[in-house]
């Protein structure tokens, strides 16, 4: 198989390194601007223009970019009907996100949402006890979540994550989306 991955930040670094041990698959990376880090070792091509991809067969699609261009780079690859997975969030806001849904339907595009999260064996136990009314009436529901950014990526400075940016997606809401995710999966 032949995996596009766009963006090779930590999470496409992740994704790839991943799929590298599940078999022998082709990667192209695809990637907005001109690279710090220089090419993955592990990569077979990397673009730095998405209309590139019509040159190769792609089978599936990872949208591992900053927030701000997971719609775009979607609906573009969704209009070419590439299966499509999604990190988490959607996008910062929700422009596009009809253009993006329109075109996904009328290409019968797969998309799956990187909400991993919601298949943690403790939340997929909660998730089954409420489906079979085993925890009785639910009135209310809270969960907590603490992190410290500059933990996160110790090579990196995170103020100029984009995790640390508004403008490309970042801020607490949107970086931090996995409990409101699987509170509305929930409840």
């Amino acid at each position: 198989m032949t995996f596009l991955i766009c963006g090779l930040g930590s999470i496409g670094k992740r994704h790839l390194r991943i799929l590298k041990n599940l078999g022998d698959h082709k990667f192209i990376v695809f990637r907005s601007g001109i690279s710090k880090s220089g090419p993955a070792e592990s990569i077979d091509l990397e673009i730095f223009d998405i209309t590139e991809i019509s040159q190769h067969k792609i089978d599936g699609a990872l949208i591992t970019n900053p927030t701000s261009l997971h719609i775009s780079t979607a609906a573009n690859l969704a209009a070419k009907g590439i299966p499509l997975f999604i990190e988490k969030p959607l996008g910062k806001d929700l422009s596009g996100t009809v253009e993006l849904l329109y075109t996904v339907n009328q290409n019968r595009t797969p998309v799956l949402m990187g909400y991993n999260l919601n298949f943690h064996p403790a939340i997929v136990k909660i998730k089954e006890l409420i489906d079979d009314n085993k925890t009785g009436k639910i009135i209310s529901a809270k969960a907590q979540f603490g992190t410290y950014m500059p933990g996160w990526h110790k090579d990196e400075d995170y103020k100029k994550s984009y995790a640390a940016i508004t403008g490309m997606g970042g801020g607490v809401v949107l970086t931090s989306i996995h409990e409101q995710n699987y509170l509305t999966e929930l409840f």
